[in-house]
């Protein structure tokens, strides 16, 4: 955001505020620490003392909006912005006790002067986009977990955003960290950023390689035998597994470098086990190290995972939704990890585009075979650039088993791909829900029928999410689909407005997905659009935004969040969402470019709009509507007309509302359709829609244009 807040005015008489160096230093990690020049700012009050670390953490100015939604979820809205007022009056004052003119604050918005401040996750995330290992990562272990701990019962909604906030500052970390681990010239460098990321992940194999590689070039051989049994010890005892083949092979090349005098230093004291992440592996200090002029960044992520439609010729119809639903899920599970781009070739059955930056492209295939007790499917990975197949393996799929043999593919095309993925973000990305097999198959059955949007499924479907949640009222994305249901239903059924019951529905639905798995990005993305509809834009950003922090690979989720942006009024941020979706998936969904012709819309790219929407093949009915809009806005009215005829024809025969399928009562649905918050947007929609021949309504106004018809 670009918002400017200014100070507070103050009232006539009131002597100024003597402007000095004052700073605010806020540490963050492993407890929450404000201080003003050296001493303990006075605020008893948690909420106040929360706010400050949020506002210090923030890297825009906060709404008050924003605030409200985030720190008094559960209150109703004339009170928690009373509770605001008081808060930021404590703040205010315990500043200005302390000569402290960094807080900005106007009537929508606060801020603290950047200026003016020191935070220390910020230091610790610059070291690490730089290359180096912050002494606070090795001091405390699994550091992304302590941000702000004790302060996760301040509210709901904020508990939700710093369970989600420490994840991503964990694949912030590791991501720049991992790059100079592999990167960097100075070995120190190297074994003191290994040291750190073991105690991030203390499963991350490649780093606990290093380490004991470089124990063992010192020729403490001990040590580097220790290192790697805490390591074995941890794997067996967290995950049930033994370490990866490429550890087990460098620990047996080490045993066979040794000599007897070495078997005899290594073995004849008893020093304590070494468990991976809970000492410190490397010698000196990595603060001494000096930083580099510019910033180690990851590798570009070039490698392209191709997933082709799975071949169900040789199953049953009745089981063919357990092969796409184990498909859907491989896919979205493959889009959480940064090491490779992902690209969809399901669609339309087409062959896509390929990147053309990419210097390697895979491409997995699959059949599915019927067998007596499960679905036999057979999986391939080949090169795309040499023909040459690179893995081949057949698994039997059963709902027992689901999640186990999604994780042994996925670490199987990591292998292969020689990429290293730890056993605690595999484990994390596919794990058992924790749901009986027979629920989570009709929640599966359920997710593909969604997607194919057909009104006439709509009831039966959330009628399967229902009945999933009352059986199994802790499996998030139950809450989410529900939620979904609740926010398209008005979309997917043409006739059905929309219902303030239905908005509120949505609200509790999502947010009660969130509170159950915060780092789902499903979870986030559906709360995003759940605010969204009900008109809290501002709130909505926070989601948004946590969404595709979690998963910044998929295009689906980046796509999504660049519409609800658009529709915030916020084109300069959905245009780059949009852009970074389209770098991701060369060869999108239909869907997807419907989002990215409204996208354009919005920010007033009329001929992007009319591209885009044409490469959709009108895949959503509404599109044809902003398509004819934008024809109009560039003058073409013979081809907006045609547009516009085109849409009311074909949406006359799938009309389901009790109102009369007039011209007229089918323009207003259409304006009501979505949450345009600025009235301008929805205007010029208005205004096209009119010029390509829809009736003239002028008492149809923004906001209005269903609220009178309910």
């Amino acid at each position: 955001m670009a918002l400017a807040a200014q100070p507070e005015r103050r009232g006539r008489g009131t002597p100024p505020l003597v402007r000095g160096p004052t700073q605010l230093d806020v540490t963050t990690v492993p407890r929450l620490e404000l201080m003003l020049a050296g001493a303990p700012l006075p605020i008893v009050s948690r909420k106040a003392r929360a706010l400050i670390a949020y506002l210090a953490i923030s890297d825009q100015v906060e709404t008050r909006e924003r605030l409200v939604g985030l720190f008094w979820s559960e209150t109703p809205e004339e009170k928690a912005r009373a509770s605001l007022r008081q808060v930021i009056h404590e703040i205010r004052e315990a500043f200005r006790a302390a000569d402290f003119d960094g807080f900005l604050i106007d009537k929508r918005s606060l801020s603290l002067d950047r200026t003016r401040l020191t935070v220390d996750l910020k230091d610790i995330v610059a070291a690490a986009d730089n290359g180096h290992a912050h002494p606070k990562l090795v001091d405390t272990a699994r550091l992304p977990e302590t941000l702000l701990q004790d302060y996760d019962n301040v509210d709901p909604a904020f508990r939700t955003w710093l369970q989600a906030k420490r994840q991503t500052l964990q694949d912030r970390l590791l991501r720049g960290l991992e790059a100079s681990m592999r990167t960097a010239a100075d070995a120190s460098l190297r074994e003191a950023v290994a040291n750190a990321i073991m105690h991030l992940d203390p499963s991350h194999e490649e780093a606990c390689r290093h380490l004991i590689q470089a124990r063992a070039d010192r020729g403490d051989f001990g040590a580097a035998l220790r290192l790697y049994k805490g390591l074995w010890d941890l794997l067996e005892s967290e995950f049930d597994v033994e370490p990866s083949a490429e550890t087990q092979k460098l620990v047996v090349g080490i045993r066979s470098l040794m000599t007897p005098d070495d078997q005899f230093t290594a073995f004849r004291t008893s020093p304590p086990e070494e468990t991976p992440g809970q000492a410190d592996h490397a010698p000196g200090s990595p603060a001494l190290l000096p930083l580099q002029s510019a910033p180690v960044h990851a590798p570009p992520r070039n490698m392209v995972i191709t997933i082709g439609a799975f071949d169900i010729d040789g199953t049953s119809p009745d089981q063919r939704y357990l092969v796409h639903g184990f498909r859907l899920e491989l896919v979205a599970s493959l889009v959480r990890f940064r090491e490779w781009y992902v690209r969809d070739d399901s669609q339309d059955g087409a062959a896509g585009v390929a990147r053309p930056d990419a210097t390697a492209q895979y491409r997995i295939d699959a059949s599915a075979l019927t067998t007596p007790h499960a679905i036999r499917l057979v999986l391939t990975l080949r090169d795309t650039q040499t023909g040459i197949f690179v893995w081949s393996d057949r698994y039997d799929i059963t709902l027992a088993n689901w999640f186990e043999a999604q994780q042994a593919i996925i670490r199987r095309i990591a292998v292969s791909l020689n990429v290293h993925v730890s056993v605690n973000r595999l484990n994390r990305v596919a794990s058992e829900p924790g749901i009986p097999p027979d629920i989570y198959d009709r929640w599966l059955r359920a997710q593909v029928i969604i997607r194919s949007f057909s009104p006439g499924e709509w009831k039966q479907t959330a009628e399967i999410f229902q009945a999933t949640i009352a059986e199994a009222p802790h499996f998030s994305p139950a809450y989410s689909s529900l939620a979904q249901i609740n926010t398209g239903a008005h979309i997917a059924q043409p006739g059905l407005f929309r219902t303030s019951e239905r908005e509120q529905e949505a609200l509790r639905l999502a947010r009660m997905a969130v509170q159950l798995d915060p780092v789902d990005s499903r979870a986030q993305l559906a709360l995003g659009w759940a605010l969204q509809m009900a008109g809290s834009h501002s709130s909505a950003e926070i989601h948004m935004g946590l969404a595709t922090e979690l998963n910044e690979n998929d295009p689906w989720v980046l796509i999504s969040a660049a519409l609800s942006y658009g529709f915030a009024g916020q084109s300069a941020r959905a245009n780059d969402l949009a852009h970074q979706a389209r770098l991701i998936a060369p060869s999108p969904f239909r869907t997807h470019w419907v989002y990215e012709s409204t996208v354009s819309f919005l920010g007033g790219d009329d001929e992007g709009c009319v591209a885009a929407s044409q490469r959709s093949g009108d895949a959503v009915l509404s599109n044809v509507a902003w398509r004819a809009a934008a024809l109009y806005h560039l003058g073409r009215i013979d081809d907006a007309r045609r547009d516009l005829r085109a849409f009311l024809d074909a949406l006359r025969p799938q009309w389901k509302g009790a109102l009369a399928a007039t011209d007229l009562n089918l323009f207003r649905w259409l304006l009501h359709l979505y949450p345009i918050a600025h009235a301008d947007d929805w205007r010029r929609l208005r205004d096209g829609l009119v010029g390509a021949g829809a009736p003239d309504a002028g008492a149809i106004e923004h906001r209005a244009a269903w609220r009178d018809l309910m």
